[in-house]
């Protein structure tokens, strides 16, 4: 294979991990597509061609987009002859600009979003990848479209935009190939969450300031507690207004006043910046002349963005998403009996340590297998090894509060606690999740062969399911 083609397939198959990482905080396994197309500097514009190792889309190797394509080489090469000097300048600008334009007609009226990622230029070729996504995904995963929710699509295109200016400003291409650092979703997920709050509240530093807040108790606990952002605070209906507002960035006085304002009543945030007031919730979710949000603080390091009933952000100890999506009992018993090929009396009992695991206010990971025991033996240097017990449900949190994995068989027998468990780096691991649900990835995917169900639970409570029921057909 000729480097031309070496670079091209590099470059798709480094985006493509990156990509992926970035845009789950949108939901699980994103749909969408890549190109790299590469031209040739320095010939003459009607001998250069457009080509891909892969389309995004049968669009861009239609007849229609051939000639489209000659005709706009055509303009270019007889407007500015006489005026361009250096081709080498040239033609990436030009390529660049023709495949911008076709991806805003492509993305018109359709179900899908093209637009140019930022080109790299190599051995005198000019790579320039091309990002298509399908929104039906978005449908799936959020209930709306950028379109059909505004807020929903802002927060979108600027993932999507932090995206092209990371690859654009912090990426290069050399003959080893392209060089990204995939440790930086997280770094880009706090970065487009930061400007999404910024542009909602017209405060730059507000995703810092409650995020400060969220990480204070009052009088050593956690205090659930409410706070309507507006920009037109003027105008709402405050039971009680401060006479002198108090500035956001004051964070331990907002942590005493969010303790005390109880279930029913809020604290009114104008602009980002002051608190101007309380207010009853009730009244702040009627209002319809003015657009209000609300943070929700729902225990230590976690909070919520909500507009009219709609999830807009979710931040849980570092980690952003934008959905809190929790598997119903009804959905959950199915798949444990499919799964873990037992009845459903069986299922139940693994049902009812789930929701225990869950309930401990505490991460933790549990492994079901049919080979719990010879898998307890291999691996009882990184844990503790003990004879089989059945699990009660009221005894989970005296045993998940241990770092490592609980290893059960699938009648729900314990043979192992705290086991650390093994397996080689995941295809496809999320550098935007912590160790926890990454080690039961890895572990996963080396004994995906076997009767097998993990479960991660993480610090605020959500459930993961490895292999997730959507992978499995489920």
């Amino acid at each position: 294979m000729s480097l031309k083609a070496n670079l091209v397939q590099d470059i798709k198959d480094s985006m493509d991990g990156f990509i992926q990482a970035c845009l789950s905080i949108f939901g699980k396994n994103p749909r969408f597509d890549l190109s790299v197309f590469c031209i040739e500097k320095g010939n003459p514009l009607d001998c250069q061609k457009l080509a891909s190792q892969r389309y995004a889309a049968e669009d861009f190797c239609s007849k229609q987009f051939q000639a489209k394509l000659k005709q706009e080489q055509f303009c270019a090469g007889h407007n500015i002859i006489n005026e361009i000097r250096s081709y080498g300048n040239f033609f990436p600008d030009f390529y660049h600009a023709f495949l911008r334009k076709t991806c805003q007609e492509l993305s018109q009226d359709r179900n899908e979003i093209f637009f140019p990622l930022p080109r790299y230029t190599f051995n005198s070729h000019i790579y320039l990848p091309v990002f298509s996504i399908d929104l039906s995904w978005l449908i799936d995963h959020q209930n709306t479209t950028p379109a059909g929710h505004e807020e929903s699509g802002t927060f979108f295109f600027i993932v999507l935009d932090t995206i092209r200016r990371f690859l654009s400003e912090e990426t290069k291409i050399s003959g080893e190939g392209l060089n990204i650092d995939g440790s930086q979703p997280p770094r880009l997920h706090t970065m487009a969450a930061a400007a999404f709050l910024g542009k909602i509240t017209g405060n730059q530093n507000f995703y810092n300031y409650i995020n400060t807040i969220a990480s204070l108790k009052y009088e050593k606990k956690d205090s659930p507690a409410q706070i309507a952002l507006c920009r037109q605070a003027a105008k709402l209906p405050l039971l009680v207004r401060f006479e002198v507002p108090i500035p956001v960035k004051e964070n331990r006085k907002v942590r005493k006043l969010l303790a005390a304002t109880g279930e029913k009543h809020c604290l009114v945030c104008s602009n980002g910046e002051y608190l101007e007031g309380i207010a009853n919730i009730k009244d702040m979710q009627n209002q319809k002349n003015v657009p209000v949000h609300f943070i929700y603080l729902l225990k230590h390091l976690t909070w919520e963005l909500v507009r009219d009933g709609k999830l807009l952000l979710r931040y849980a100890t570092g980690n952003i998403s934008t959905s809190r999506h929790e598997m119903k009992n009804q959905e959950i018993l199915p798949y444990i009996i499919k799964r873990l090929n037992i009845g459903e009396p069986e299922a139940v009992r693994v049902l009812a340590l789930i929701r225990k695991a869950q309930a401990t206010n505490h991460g933790s990971t549990l492994v079901f297998s049919s080979s719990a025991k010879e898998e307890a033996r291999r691996l009882q240097q990184d844990g503790f090894l003990v004879e089989p017990f059945m699990l009660d449900p009221d005894d989970m949190i005296f045993f998940t509060v241990m770092d490592g994995a609980l290893l059960l068989d699938i009648g729900c027998r314990c043979h192992a606690l705290g086991v650390i468990l093994d397996g080689e780096s995941a295809r496809f691991s999320d550098t935007s999740r912590g160790a926890r649900f990454n080690s039961a990835l890895r572990y996963h995917e080396k004994r995906c062969y076997d009767n097998l169900l993990i479960v991660v639970v993480s610090d605020d409570g959500m459930v993961d399911l490895i292999p997730a029921p959507d992978e499995e057909g489920v």
